[in-house]
């Protein structure tokens, strides 16, 4: 409270947790998921020299890199690499029009899209038919990259236009672009698509100046979207096999700064949340505020 005289949240409004842990007012839904023990809370996530460059973290956080080591590939690509029997890009599936790094990996690597509907009519225009049925490639390595490229793109686009198919949701998710995303995502789960990694994003948590009201949107908008997504996969029997996790490239520093914010911090908490968790509630010991 006297690292934070405009931010702090008043103590009776906190939802509390446990071991001196709370969330934000504005996430019931979240609330709601840890009291059903289906919520691991992971405090002191992070690597040792810290880098507070947004850039530079999200690649650390996406290769699994120490802080002084660049990596071209991702912790997510590498499995594929090593795992991934048959080489299907939507075997690792991000809801977005780029791929993240965290996706690529040396030999194989994910599938990106925002809309499978939109993504399969846009490669199924004649021009893109025609150069799949030409197959004289086979002189020049680049051409032949490309064409392997448009090859896959066209069949996944229409696997997963076919799969989305296969199942509607009704549960009522909230219509901003990160819950309808996570519709999108448990649609393609229930419907058992060959996919064994969804990736998801939600930006704006940057909050450098007048932090309170952006903050609790983006974190109300998190819990709510999470509440649904996590009630439609229970309800359709799929949530014993899923696992979500959570993660931000850093967190806030406790003290503010002059503009009603705060500025880059260094750790941070990791959410797990899912049907089968070894032990819900909360790891690890909160930061020692007094001990920065």
């Amino acid at each position: 409270y006297k690292s934070r005289p405009t931010l702090a949240i008043n103590k009776k409004e906190v939802l509390k947790l446990e071991k001196g842990i709370g969330l934000n007012p504005v996430m019931t839904g979240l609330k709601s998921l840890y009291d059903d023990g289906l919520v691991s809370v992971i405090n002191n996530v992070g690597y040792p020299n810290p880098n507070r460059s947004h850039f530079r973290s999200m690649d650390i956080w996406q290769t699994a890199s120490n802080s002084e080591e660049y990596l071209q590939t991702g912790w997510i690509g590498r499995y594929l690499d090593e795992y991934a029997k048959k080489e299907k890009p939507y075997h690792a599936l991000e809801v977005d029009d780029t791929l993240s790094l965290a996706l690529k990996g040396a030999r194989k690597k994910g599938f990106a899209t925002s809309h499978p509907m939109r993504l399969k009519n846009a490669t199924n225009n004649k021009f893109h038919q025609d150069v799949v049925h030409h197959h004289d490639h086979d002189h020049d390595e680049n051409v032949a990259y490309l064409y392997k490229t448009l090859v896959d793109t066209q069949n996944s686009a229409k696997y997963l236009h076919e799969q989305s198919r296969i199942y509607k949701s009704t549960v009522e998710y909230q219509q901003n672009a990160f819950a309808q995303d996570l519709k999108q995502i448990a649609e393609l789960i229930v419907a058992k698509t060959d996919t064994k990694v969804y990736y998801a994003n939600l930006g704006g948590f940057d909050t450098h100046v007048n932090q309170r009201n952006q903050q609790e949107t983006r974190l109300k908008r998190y819990s709510d979207a999470m509440k649904a997504f996590v009630k439609d996969l229970k309800e359709n029997n799929r949530l014993d096999d899923t696992l979500i996790m959570t993660f931000s490239e850093f967190g806030r520093r406790v003290k503010e700064n002059g503009s009603k914010g705060t500025d880059h911090g260094t750790a941070n908490n990791l959410f797990l949340i899912g049907g089968k968790l070894n032990k819900a509630g909360i790891y690890n010991e909160a930061p020692d505020l007094k001990n920065l």
